[in-house]
């Protein structure tokens, strides 16, 4: 029984290696050529490689697992040390976008934040996850030696995480984060009966009551209640797009086992689905040695890049392009924008002439209410600003080159306006986010990787959070992080892809990981629950 409980996971671990390997090779054939736009685009078959990239990542790391295990080094605690150094970056580029763009202490504003999750510009639940699987590993911190100092700093990063949970505005993270915390406390109640300290008790009734105060304070903000409000119609728009998505796949046996391949779904959407919904796309295109950007109308997508301009009149937006639409129009919106939202924004657009030649354009653009000085903090003055492209009136493509603004001085602001650096300097982000996430991890996991790939992660998920339970009931108290992490990130993913982003399928696979670690042929140290205390002037984390 004990050989068969060891074995099951690495056979469960085996399964999703093969299940991954299959979708990878399904989403990438037939090879699309390997040209310029072959990374450039989630419509290229190559979207695959992107998606599966987060869990090589994690396989690739479990080497490293082990090797420090052989050395008697404690994974689990080093990984616990990450998770709470990554919640650090992100809590403070949170606090710094809100400062910059909101105001820290302005609740009626509804900006809602994304921190240092790029992987938002066109949509999804992934700051959520992220929080929903830290936030349980703040208790790490009150483990921390001197007591009184760790503690107050572990309290500033509980109030703080606890902040910016708040301003995401995030329904679902609302009832996500309590569950993470609330397994968490479930296992550190278990491992106290081996072992009990009290500053263990401290930190499991501070990050309970803090989740249980963050959702009090959330349904008192204006845009929260709003937003609740809405829940039965956005369930049921949730609902149809998770049976639109599954609409989509071929019919067959193979394909209800191996799924669609991964990244399929962008591509799938755009010619597959039911309301006929058009999505703009980008491409690259060389003709006659020029490389320049080809547009298609659709649902809105702003090409753009980030500039830093001088407020103030006088700049000049020139470029040449080409349509075979008689009457067709381009937009350049300038605006104070960091993923998701624009203020303060700069519109101009230009008439293009229809016919298969290139015509140069210029236009005059007044940047006096753009990127001026917010406030008096240094290195937080300024909103960022973002020179983008936008078309969306014509079915016809749009072909633009050689983009310059220029400002009062003559520099151009622009970089890689020729397009001979590929996507250099360019990022795209859109309106509608329906269109590149099936908004469920089961649904996702069953489009792309089949039934292999749903029960196979499922059960992965189950083996690690029953090896994370049991280690926590033989007094290992950190176990409980990551299994308060497990589950939020998996209760995130109810209304979430989350495991088309390349970041979060490694984090996931990595909670899983540490999960299972028991059950690699490997010494596996404990930590002891007898340990002598260390000296309190050491700024070093003890367990104990």
């Amino acid at each position: 029984a004990k050989l068969n409980i060891a074995v099951t996971p690495r056979l469960l671990l085996i399964a999703m290696i093969t299940s991954f390997t299959v979708s990878i090779v399904i989403g990438l054939l037939p090879l699309d050529p390997l040209d310029w736009n072959a990374l450039a685009t989630y419509y290229s078959n190559y979207n695959s490689l992107r998606v599966a990239k987060g869990f090589i990542w994690a396989i690739l790391l479990l080497p490293s697992f082990a090797a420090a295990q052989r050395q008697n080094k404690n994974v689990l605690q080093y990984f616990s040390f990450g998770m709470v150094l990554g919640l650090l970056g992100v809590v403070s580029a949170g606090l710094t976008e809100r400062q910059v763009f909101a105001g820290l202490f302005n609740m009626t504003n509804d900006y809602r934040i994304t921190t240092l999750f790029s992987s938002m510009h066109t949509g999804g639940q992934h700051i959520d996850a992220y929080l929903s699987a830290a936030f349980p590993f703040i208790a790490m911190v009150f483990s921390m030696r001197p007591r009184s100092r760790f503690g107050i700093a572990a309290a500033c990063l509980l109030g703080t995480t606890c902040y910016i949970v708040l301003v995401t505005y995030s329904r679902w993270m609302y009832i996500s984060v309590p569950v993470s915390v609330l397994v968490f406390g479930l296992g550190v109640a278990i491992s106290r009966r081996i072992t009990f300290q009290i500053w263990q008790s401290i930190a499991t009734i501070a990050l309970i009551g803090a989740s249980g105060f963050l959702v009090i304070q959330a349904f008192q903000l204006p845009f929260v209640k709003q937003r609740f409000s809405t829940v039965t119609a956005d369930l049921d728009v949730r609902l149809d797009h998770w049976r639109g998505a599954l609409a989509m796949r071929d019919p067959g046996s193979s394909i209800s086992l191996f799924g669609m391949g991964l990244g399929s779904f962008p591509r799938l959407f755009a010619t597959r689905n039911a309301k006929g919904e058009v999505p703009a796309n980008f491409r690259y295109t060389v003709e006659n040695g020029n490389r320049f950007l080809r547009l298609t109308s659709g649902h809105s997508l702003y090409f753009g890049q980030r500039i830093w301009p001088e407020p103030g009149p006088g700049y000049r937006v020139q470029f040449r392009a080409r349509t075979t639409a008689p009457k067709s129009s381009v937009t350049f919106p300038i605006c104070e924008k960091s993923i998701l939202h624009s203020f303060s924004c700069s519109r101009e657009t230009v008439n293009i002439k229809g016919g298969d030649v290139w015509r140069s354009y210029e236009i005059t653009t007044d940047l006096s209410n753009v990127g001026r000085v917010q406030g008096r903090i240094p290195g937080l003055k300024n909103r960022p600003v973002e020179f983008a492209i936008y078309y969306g009136n014509s079915r016809a493509p749009l072909d633009i080159d050689d983009i310059r603004l220029l400002g009062p001085d003559v520099r151009n602001y622009v970089k890689n306006g020729t397009f001979n650096k590929n996507f250099g300097s360019w990022f795209f982000t859109v309106d509608n986010y329906h269109q590149w996430h099936e908004e469920n991890l089961w649904v996702h996991l069953l489009l792309e990787q089949g039934w292999l790939g749903v029960l196979t992660f499922s059960m992965l998920a189950i083996a690690a959070l029953l090896f994370l339970a049991r280690r926590a009931s033989g007094g290992e108290w950190l176990a409980a992080m990551p299994l308060g992490g497990l589950v939020g990130f998996l209760c995130a993913g109810l209304f979430g892809t989350l495991l088309d982003a390349p970041r979060l399928v490694m984090l996931c696979f990595l909670l899983i990981l540490v999960g299972i670690l028991d059950t690699l042929p490997i010494k596996i140290r404990r930590p002891s629950t007898m340990q002598p205390a260390q000296s309190p002037t050491r700024l070093e984390p003890t367990l104990f």
